[in-house]
């Protein structure tokens, strides 16, 4: 199996985790979202729902693990790229398949070939 595809199961393995991440941040957020909204609803000062809900933990922890949600899925895209370029497929098509504009396309294209650019200098 080449580094490639190495790299690119190495990444989705860690996207599977960051989404795992995400969806348990997601799901404490959202349960800390009904909590708050029936403090609203039966009338409880603001200030003490909030505190009593630790709003500002759960959104904290939402936007972090969304950022690293979306660090990964980048990471996850550039070596998809790699791997279709190191197979000869054009990145016209890459970017087709993956349904975003041609310049888009040639970004990771870039980043994909500097990211094998640099393992190999660090191999040598």
């Amino acid at each position: 199996m080449g580094a490639e595809r190495q790299e690119l199961i190495a990444r989705l393995d860690e996207l599977n985790e960051a989404l795992g991440e995400a969806a348990t941040a997601l799901a404490a957020s959202r349960a800390m979202n009904r909590t708050f909204r029936e403090g609203i609803a039966t009338g409880e000062p603001l200030d003490a729902t909030m505190a009593a809900v630790s709003a500002s933990d759960a959104l904290s922890s939402v936007s972090r693990e969304l950022k690293n949600l979306e660090e990964t899925r980048h990471r996850t895209r550039t070596a998809i790229f790699a791997v279709g370029l190191a197979e000869g497929i054009s990145i016209g098509k890459l970017g087709r398949l993956y349904g975003f504009s041609r310049q888009l396309a040639q970004r990771f294209a870039k980043e994909a070939r500097d990211q094998r650019g640099k393992q190999l200098v660090s191999c040598s």
